[in-house]
């Protein structure tokens, strides 16, 4: 490269790369909401299917396709407690008990 004082234009398509990936694509999916929702309904229908069958016959990773289940379930409030914050284990709930009883 010359000592022309200009920048070349890898840096400027990698600078608007690096932008692009720090603004908000984590809010952008490469599967729609429909598709996600059709998804989730057909295993909620299906009797003894696995998340990790439905998740392959979708085509999808079995851990996308059971974060996209455990988000439905909680949607509908359907979601066990423990999963919605539990630490250790203990659910919210309980691990207030634990923290106003009395240390004997």
């Amino acid at each position: 490269m010359e000592a022309t004082g200009e920048v070349p234009p890898l840096f400027w398509r990698l600078l608007i790369l690096v932008h692009w990936i720090g603004e908000g694509v984590d809010d952008v999916s490469k599967y729609p909401p429909e598709f996600r929702a059709r998804g989730v309904q057909l295993y909620r229908d299906s009797e003894g299917r696995t998340i990790a069958e439905g998740a392959r016959e979708l085509g999808v990773g079995a851990e996308t396709f059971r974060k996209w289940v455990r988000q439905d379930e909680a949607d509908r409030g359907e979601a066990p407690e423990a999963d919605l914050g539990a630490v250790g284990g203990v659910a919210p709930a309980e691990a207030g008990e634990c923290r106003a009883a009395p240390h004997q």
